[in-house]
């Protein structure tokens, strides 16, 4: 009798540990549900509320599509194909960041060329522009205006200073 006052005593012990492992594990993935359906509302514009994800907006649709999400999410399927489930009903519009391929690569790539753009425009700018000379060249003076300077310098400088 002893021995299976053991044995059922070892299997409820077993059975309490199991049930207790899935106390503490069902909140964790509960909460890796809810956090991962947050990450991918992020991700998604609301069709209604302009500048505002579906995490963020207070819209009915937008609490329709976290539900969605979650339901998804809990059925098994990955961040993917939860993304193009919304691309197929939505268009490509829904994304809060556009893909990097196609016409769209434009959006990703041209604030680098205009960066590029500018930056080689001002190196040949600056580098073609002339300089002056420091020295101005007699030929280039009037030697009238010369004769003057002096005239006016040798008339100051005879007169006494006041």
């Amino acid at each position: 009798m002893k021995c299976k006052d053991l044995m059922a005593a070892r299997v409820a012990a077993l059975l309490l540990v199991l049930v207790a492992g899935m106390a503490v594990v069902s909140p964790v993935a509960a909460q890796t549900v809810e956090d991962e359906a947050r990450r991918i509302a992020q991700e998604l514009q609301c069709p209604i509320c302009q500048g505002l994800s579906v995490a963020d907006s207070p819209s009915q649709l937008a609490t329709e599509m976290r539900e969605v999400i979650r339901e998804k999410l809990e059925a098994g399927e990955s961040h993917d194909q939860i993304i193009q489930y919304f691309v197929d009903r939505y268009g490509e519009n829904i994304l809060e960041t556009p893909p990097r391929n196609g016409f769209t690569i434009t959006a990703w790539v041209m604030p680098y060329v205009a960066v590029f753009a500018t930056l080689a425009f001002l190196v040949w700018r600056v580098t073609r522009r002339e300089r002056p000379s420091n020295e101005a060249s007699e030929e280039e003076v009037d030697p009238q205006y010369l004769a003057e300077v002096d005239k006016t310098f040798e008339h100051v400088r005879d007169e006494r200073l006041r």
